[in-house]
């Protein structure tokens, strides 16, 4: 694979290394919401956040795709990955100071908006990066090194959510994710 794509490649696993399963912030949801409202209505909020968060990213993913007709798409998937760090320095954040229902809603509108971009853009890259006789490979590597980033990033969350706090997982899935994002941005 030419470098440029390798380069994309460690981008889009430093990223995924961060991009936590979102069934933890519909948890980390319920866990905030729970001492005000219970635990059944905490629930049910979180679900009901979840569902604001998917309507946001079937929203999103058409106007993001047009976009990356008209601009780098490395930049904007930069761009959609920094939003994804914000996303889980805002849950850390929540972690710390407490949370209401109305504190958790720009969460999972930005959770939306982040996956959005991520799965409108990184299925396009590749085609960008590499030869027409190559795009099975490149496309085979990205889906392993997804899956392997997938994997790893909820073992982290969870793991360091149950071995020291919600905030501590948040903060270090940012890390990834804005490592990810610099990564992608500077392969430009």
């Amino acid at each position: 694979m030419p470098q440029s794509y390798n380069r994309f490649l460690r981008g889009v696993g430093l990223f995924g290394m961060g991009d936590f399963s979102h069934t933890l912030l519909i948890l980390a949801a319920t866990q905030l919401l729970t001492p005000k409202y219970g635990v059944v209505r905490a629930t049910e909020t979180a679900a009901l956040l979840y569902v604001v968060r998917n309507v946001v990213y079937a929203a999103a993913s058409f106007p993001i795709g047009a976009l990356a007709d008209r601009m780098d798409k490395q930049v904007l998937l930069a761009l959609g990955y920094a939003i994804g760090a914000v996303t889980s320095i805002l849950t850390a954040v929540l972690f710390a100071v407490g949370a209401g229902r109305l504190l958790l809603i720009p969460v999972f509108v930005l959770a939306g908006a982040y996956v959005a971009a991520e799965d409108a853009l990184e299925g396009a890259l590749p085609a960008d990066l590499v030869e027409s006789k190559s795009h099975g490979t490149a496309y085979g590597l990205m889906g392993t090194v997804n899956g392997a980033g997938d994997f790893a990033a909820s073992a982290l969350v969870g793991l360091l959510w149950t071995a020291v706090s919600g905030q501590v997982a948040f903060l270090a899935a940012a890390l990834l994710m804005l490592l990810g994002a610099w990564q992608v941005l500077w392969n430009r």
